[in-house]
C-alpha cells in the first residue's frame, strides 16, 4: 500500500464521513423517483466527498460532532454535484469517472433540471438550521461558483488572460464553495468569530491548491486515474496555470499562442505543447504555486487549537498536495 493509498484509507473511511453516505444513499432513494434515477450514480460511491468530510472536521474543534449536523455536510456535496452536472453541459461531457452523463443520456433540458433539483434540496436542508451566516455563506460560494465559470467561458481561447485573470476564476469556481464548507463547519462547531475567519482562509488557499493540482493532472495524469481524458482543459480552450507561466517564460510561447488562437488543438499538436511544460519548467512551476497554498493552509491551521482534528486536517492537506486523481 502506498502512503497516499493509505493516507486517504484513514481520511476518508472515517465513521463521521460514512454516516453522510448513508444519510446520502437515503436522500438519493427518497427523491422523486424520475430524479433519483439520473442522480443517485452521482451522488452515491463515487468521488472522495471532500467537502462534506471538509464541514465535519471543521465543526469539531470545539465540541463534539453531532450527528444531528450532517445534512449541512451534505448540502455542500449536493451544491458540488448539481454545479458538475451544470458543468457537463457547459462542457458537452458524455461521461464523467465512467459513468454516462446526464446530458448525453437524457439531454440538456433534463440535466439543467435536475442540476436546479439538487441546489433546492441543499438549500432546503439548510433551511431549518435558522441560521442566517450559513445560508449566506453558502448562497455567496453558489453565486461565486456562477461568476467563475462565466468568467472562464469568456476567456476561453484568450492567450491575453493573466495569472491574476487565473486566481480569481480558480477562487470563483472551486475554493469558495471549500472554504464555504468549512466555515459552516466552524459556525455550527461554535467556534469564535476570529476563529470562523481562519478556518475559512485555510478553506480558500486548501481550495485553491486543490484546483492548481486538478489544473496540473490535466497534463499529467494518466486518463484511467482522473476519470476524465487528459488535456481536455486546454483542448476545450481553457488557459491554466501552466500555459500561462509558458506564454510569460518560453521562446515558445508565440507559436503556443498561435496555436490556441487558431484553434488547432489537434491531438500532435497537444502533444508538443505538453513536451514543451515538461522541459521549460512549468509542470514543477504550477507544483511550486500548490505548494505555496498548502504552507498557507498549513499556517491557518497553527492558529487553531492543539486538538485531533488539527492533525487530521493537516494530513487532509497533505494528500491534497499529493494526490494522483
Amino acid at each position: 500500500m502506498t502512503l497516499e493509498t493509505s493516507l486517504k484509507s484513514r481520511l476518508f473511511d472515517s465513521p463521521e464521513l460514512k454516516k453522510v453516505e448513508e444519510r446520502l444513499e437515503r436522500f438519493a432513494n427518497s427523491q422523486y423517483k424520475e430524479t433519483a434515477e439520473l442522480t443517485t450514480p452521482f451522488l452515491i460511491g463515487r468521488g472522495k466527498k471532500l467537502r462534506p468530510l471538509l464541514t465535519i472536521l471543521c465543526s469539531t474543534f470545539y465540541k463534539p460532532f453531532d450527528d444531528n449536523n450532517i445534512d449541512i455536510a451534505i448540502a455542500g456535496e449536493l451544491i458540488h454535484t448539481a454545479s458538475l452536472i451544470h458543468d457537463d453541459i457547459v462542457d458537452e461531457a458524455k461521461a464523467r469517472r465512467g459513468v454516462p452523463t446526464i446530458n448525453h443520456k437524457r439531454g440538456n433540458q433534463m440535466a439543467v433540471l435536475s442540476g436546479d433539483y439538487l441546489f433546492a434540496k441543499a438549500f432546503e436542508l439548510l433551511a431549518p438550521y435558522n441560521s442566517s451566516k450559513i445560508l449566506k455563506t453558502m448562497t455567496t460560494a453558489v453565486r461565486e461558483m456562477s461568476q467563475g465559470e462565466i468568467c472562464q467561458l469568456q476567456n476561453l481561447y484568450n492567450t491575453e488572460v493573466t495569472r491574476e485573470d487565473y486566481f480569481d476564476y480558480i477562487y470563483k469556481k472551486t475554493a469558495s464553495l471549500i472554504s464555504a464548507c468549512c466555515e459552516a463547519g466552524a459556525i455550527i462547531g461554535e467556534a469564535p468569530i476570529d476563529k470562523i475567519k481562519i478556518i475559512r482562509n485555510f478553506g480558500i488557499h486548501l481550495g485553491l491548491a486543490f484546483q492548481i493540482i486538478d489544473d496540473l493532472l490535466d497534463f499529467t495524469a494518466k486518463p484511467l486515474n482522473v476519470g476524465k481524458p487528459t488535456k481536455k482543459d486546454l483542448g476545450q480552450g481553457n488557459i491554466t496555470i501552466p500555459i500561462i507561466y509558458l506564454f510569460e517564460t518560453s521562446k515558445d510561447g508565440e507559436k503556443v499562442k498561435e496555436i490556441i488562437n487558431n484553434r488547432e488543438l489537434t491531438r500532435e499538436n497537444l502533444e508538443y505543447i505538453t513536451s514543451l511544460l515538461y522541459s521549460n519548467g512549468a509542470i514543477s512551476y504550477t507544483y511550486s504555486l500548490a505548494k505555496e497554498e498548502i504552507k498557507k493552509a498549513i499556517i491557518c491551521l497553527e492558529e487553531m487549537p492543539d486538538v485531533e482534528v488539527k492533525k487530521t486536517l493537516s494530513r487532509l492537506t497533505y494528500f491534497i498536495s499529493e494526490r494522483k486523481e
